[in-house]
C-alpha cells in the first residue's frame, strides 16, 4: 500500500491544477489564507472521493438507498482510505439522540441492567421474584372467579417482519387460532403482515371459564403457554390483557415485569418508552394562560381563545355557547369574568367533570368531542393534537417535561430495575465525571465480575475518552439538540476513538473553534491517539498550537 495520498490535477473551486502528496498515518494540518482552497482540498476532494469510492464498492441494492456522489474535479487520486468527516454540523440533532446514545455508552448500560439489574415493584418497591405457574393460577381464581379467560402464549413481541414461516410452523403443530396485534385470527386463513411494521403474535391456547371443576385444565393451559411463550403468558379477561411473566412478578401488588432484555431499557423501544411521551421525555401540555389569555372576559364573550371554524371550535367539537351552557348547568354565571367564577367551575372547565371522556372522530379532520360528562378543555386539546396533529393548536400546548415519566423517558417498570440502588435514568443523569467516580469505586462480587468482565472496562474506557476531550461536565442524558457545535464534534471524536477503527482517514474542519486552551490541548491528545492507532488524520486549521503539533503541514495559498 502507498505510504502517501497522491493527488494530481486538482481543479475544484479555487484550486488550479494542484499536485500534492499527503503522508498517510500522520497528523497532517492544512492551513492558509481564507479562500485559498484548503477546505476544498480536504472536504470537496479528499473526503468526497474517499466516500464516493466506498459507496461504489457496495452492492447495487445498497447504493440505491445511499444516492450518487459526483466525482470531484481531479485527474488522479491514489492511496485513499475509507474516509470519515467530522465537523461541527454532522452530529444528529434528533431529540431522541443523547450523549449516551451517540457514544454508545447507553448500549453498554442497557446490557448491564439487563444482566445485573435487580427488578423492584414500581408500586411497593419490593424486590420482584419469579412467578410460578401455581401462583398465576391461584391469583387468576382470586381475581376473576367464574369469568371466561383466554389463555395466550406470546411468541413474537413488537418485532418487525412478515413471519410467514413461523405462522406455517404453528399451523403444522396443530394450533388453530392466533392473536395478531390484538385481533384473533384463524391459522387456516390467508394472513399477510406488513414487513416493516412491528407485530405481536400470540398463540390462542385455550378459553376456560374459571370454575372449580376446570382448575386442572386451566393450570395445564397456563403451563403450556408459559413454555411456548418463553416464560410469558397473556390472559384476556373482559377485553383486558394481563401479560404475566413466570419469572418476575410482585406477589403483593400482582405487577408483572417482562423479561429483562437490553431493549427494555431503551427509550427508543416500544417496550421501554414512556407511554405518555413515547420516549421523548417531554410532552405537549395544555396551557391555561394560552387558552384563556384574558381572564377578565366572560366565557360567553370570547374568554376561550381557540381557533374557530364557523361557530364551532374546529377540532374540539365545542362551541362558545356550549361552554356557557356548561357553566350555567354547574350553577355559574357565564356572563361573569372567568376569574370571578367559583374555583370549582373553573377547575371543571379546565380539568373536566367526573365521568367525562373524549371521543375521537372516525377521520382525523373530525377532531374530538366530549363523551358523557364534560372531559375538560385540557383533555380535549391534548387529544385533538394527538389525533389530528393540527399545528394551529401547538401554541396552546407548549412542550413541557412529561408529567408521567418526569423527563426520564422510560416506563415505571423500567425505572424500578436498579443496580447499586440506582435506576438507569439516575445513572445516565450523572455527569461524566460523576459516572467515572461511580464505576471506579465499584466492588464486584464473583458473579458480577464474571458477567461484567468485558462490560465494565468498556464503559470506563468510553467515559475516559469523554473526560479527556473536556466533556466531563456533560451528563449522558443530555439531548443532542442542546449541544454546541464544538461539543458535538468532540463527542464524535470520542466515539470514533472508542470504536477502535484502524486504517481510516479522518478529516476535520477547524476543530479548535470555540475551545478553551485547556480543551484544545485535550483535543490534540485525542487526535494523536487516533493517529497512533494506525489512522490518518487530516485537519484544516488556523490555530498555531495545532499547526505546531502536526507531523506534516501543508500551507495553501498564492
Amino acid at each position: 500500500m502507498s505510504h502517501s495520498i497522491v493527488i494530481r490535477g486538482a481543479a475544484e473551486h479555487n484550486l488550479r491544477d494542484v499536485d500534492i502528496e499527503i503522508p498517510r498515518n500522520r497528523l497532517v494540518v492544512i492551513t492558509g489564507l481564507s479562500g485559498s482552497g484548503k477546505s476544498t482540498l480536504a472536504d470537496d476532494i479528499i473526503c468526497r472521493e474517499g466516500q464516493r469510492r466506498f459507496v461504489e464498492s457496495l452492492s447495487a441494492y445498497a447504493r440505491q438507498y445511499l444516492g450518487r456522489l459526483d466525482r470531484p474535479k481531479v485527474e488522479h487520486i491514489e492511496g485513499l482510505s475509507p474516509t470519515i468527516s467530522i465537523d461541527q454540523k454532522t452530529i444528529s440533532r434528533n431529540p431522541r439522540s443523547t450523549v449516551g446514545t451517540i457514544t454508545e455508552i447507553l448500549d453498554h448500560l442497557r446490557l448491564l441492567y439487563a444482566r445485573l439489574g435487580t427488578p423492584h415493584c414500581p408500586k411497593c418497591d419490593a424486590v420482584i421474584e419469579s412467578h410460578s405457574v401455581d401462583r398465576i393460577v391461584e391469583e387468576a381464581y382470586l381475581d376473576w372467579p367464574d369469568k371466561s379467560v383466554t389463555v395466550c402464549a406470546p411468541v413474537v413481541l413488537e418485532r418487525k417482519g412478515e413471519y410467514r414461516k413461523e405462522l406455517a410452523e404453528l399451523r403444522d403443530q396443530g394450533f388453530v387460532r392466533v392473536r395478531i396485534d390484538g385481533e384473533i385470527r384463524r391459522l387456516d386463513e390467508e394472513i399477510t403482515l406488513a414487513r416493516y411494521e412491528r407485530h405481536t403474535i400470540e398463540v390462542v391456547y385455550d378459553r376456560v371459564k374459571l370454575t372449580p371443576d376446570r382448575r386442572t385444565r386451566f393450570a395445564e393451559s397456563v403451563e403450556k403457554s408459559v413454555a411456548l411463550g418463553d416464560g410469558l403468558v397473556n390472559l384476556l379477561v373482559d377485553d383486558e390483557t394481563h401479560l404475566i411473566s413466570s419469572r418476575f412478578s410482585c406477589p403483593s401488588c400482582r405487577v408483572s415485569l417482562p423479561e429483562l432484555e437490553p431493549r427494555l431499557f431503551s427509550f427508543n423501544s416500544t417496550q421501554g418508552a414512556c407511554r405518555r411521551c413515547q420516549g421523548l421525555g417531554r410532552a405537549r401540555i395544555a396551557d391555561l394562560d394560552a387558552v384563556i389569555p384574558d381572564p377578565s372576559k366572560p366565557i360567553a364573550r370570547g374568554a376561550v381563545a381557540l381557533p374557530k371554524k364557523g361557530k364551532n371550535f374546529s377540532y374540539l367539537g365545542v362551541a362558545p355557547g356550549d361552554l356557557a351552557k356548561r357553566v350555567l348547568e354547574w350553577g355559574g354565571d357565564p356572563d361573569l369574568p372567568f376569574e370571578k367564577l367559583p374555583k370549582k367551575i373553573r377547575r371543571q372547565l379546565w380539568e373536566g367533570e367526573k365521568g367525562g371522556s373524549v371521543a375521537t372522530g372516525r377521520k382525523k379532520r373530525h377532531g374530538v368531542r366530549p363523551k358523557g360528562g364534560f372531559p375538560g378543555l385540557a383533555a380535549l386539546l391534548e387529544e385533538a393534537v394527538a389525533t389530528t396533529g393540527a399545528w394551529e393548536l401547538y401554541k396552546f400546548l407548549p412542550y413541557r417535561p412529561c408529567p408521567t415519566c418526569e423527563g426520564s423517558r422510560l416506563r415505571p417498570e423500567v425505572l424500578a430495575v436498579r443496580f447499586r440502588d440506582r435506576s438507569i435514568h439516575e445513572l445516565v443523569s450523572m455527569t461524566v465525571d460523576d459516572a467515572q467516580a461511580f464505576f471506579s469505586t465499584l466492588t464486584l462480587d464473583e458473579k458480577e465480575a464474571w458477567i461484567g468482565k468485558t462490560l465494565f472496562p468498556e464503559i470506563a474506557e468510553r467515559l475516559d475518552f469523554l473526560e479527556k476531550v473536556g466533556l466531563g461536565y456533560l451528563s449522558l442524558a443530555r439531548s443532542a439538540d442542546t449541544l454546541s457545535g464544538g461539543e458535538a464534534q468532540r463527542i464524535r471524536l470520542a466515539g470514533q476513538l472508542g470504536s477502535g477503527l484502524r486504517g481510516v482517514l479522518y478529516v476535520l474542519d477547524e476543530p479548535s473553534i470555540g475551545l478553551h486552551p485547556r480543551d484544545n490541548t485535550a483535543l490534540l491528545e485525542l487526535l494523536r491517539k487516533l493517529r497512533d492507532r494506525g489512522n490518518s488524520v487530516l485537519v484544516v486549521e488556523h490555530d498555531r498550537e495545532t499547526i505546531e503539533a502536526a507531523d506534516h503541514v501543508i500551507d495553501v495559498g498564492p
